[in-house]
């Protein structure tokens, strides 16, 4: 591989569940990084094994371009935080 094959990854960021409602299928995670709050769909829980996010709960994710508002960011990969 050379270096023009390299693939640059996002960082992993960590935060706390501020809001999720189940009914509306989405929420927000408060980002440790900077405090402000990132959309997260109940899809994007789902896929980790998750049926739902509860408030206040830890998550790591990354965060990229919402697929359906490309201005705004999306959590994605998201996973527990044991602590």
């Amino acid at each position: 591989m050379t270096s023009d094959d390299t693939q640059i990854l996002p960082d992993r960021e960590t935060g706390r569940v501020a809001w999720f409602d189940s009914d509306k299928r989405y929420g927000f995670i408060q980002r440790d990084k900077t405090g402000d709050d990132i959309f997260v769909h109940l899809t994007e829980a789902k896929k980790a094994g998750m049926e739902s996010l509860l408030e206040g709960e830890r998550l790591s994710f990354i965060a990229l371009p919402s697929p359906a508002k490309p201005d705004q960011l999306a959590a994605t990969d998201l996973q527990q935080v044991i602590s």
